[in-house]
């Protein structure tokens, strides 16, 4: 039987869950990166941010290699979790430090995930596009504690954005950002 992109979500936040049961992560789907210029369909938040990209059988690979360049600028760790008809094409699309999972189905329509290789740390982040997750207030929020106060209330949520990239190191914006995304209210991470 042929995956759906539903049939390998519900069972992938399902296992990311059962991997973090003590809460220590949140797992958000279809988190908009690079301006909403592209949805990872899930992501967990915690130490790190770890995308998960969906390729299932019946899905299309067209937009494919755009949408990893998005996701290559922002995850600290990503991962396809594809379908069989596409796990050649997707494989080889891929960068190696990308992780690789292969969903298939059984006779009664439950999906099983084998992983074929495990992600590995991301060295192509861009901090502008790291910091284009955060809501405005978020980013006047972070400019304000480190005592950057002056001249940025009435910026464009761009022109913050550049402002973090510039005055935080990687490992510092990351985790600003990370801690951000956790404790954010009202957000539609999976309960």
């Amino acid at each position: 039987m042929l995956t759906t992109d539903l049939l390998i979500r519900n069972k992938l936040v399902e296992y990311i869950k059962s991997q973090h049961t003590d809460h220590s992560a949140r797992v958000v789907q279809e988190l908009s990166v690079c301006g909403g210029k592209a949805r990872i369909d899930v992501a967990t938040i915690n130490g790190t941010m770890h995308g998960f990209e969906i390729k299932s059988d019946v899905d299309s690979l067209q937009r494919f290699s755009q949408q990893i360049d998005f996701y290559n600028c922002v995850f600290d760790k990503l991962t396809l979790v594809v379908g069989v008809s596409h796990l050649y094409e997707a494989f080889t699309m891929v960068p190696e430090w990308w992780g690789v999972m292969v969903a298939r189905t059984d006779e009664q329509n439950k999906i099983y995930f084998n992983t074929i290789r495990d992600s590995q740390f991301n060295e192509q982040i861009k901090l502008k596009e790291v910091a284009s997750l955060l809501w405005k207030t978020e980013a006047l929020n972070i400019l304000n504690t480190a005592g950057i106060k002056r001249g940025y209330q009435s910026k464009t949520h761009s022109q913050l954005c550049e402002k973090l990239s510039e005055e935080f190191d990687r490992a510092s914006l990351s985790q600003f950002v990370r801690d951000s995304l956790f404790n954010r209210p009202n957000w539609k991470a999976v309960a």
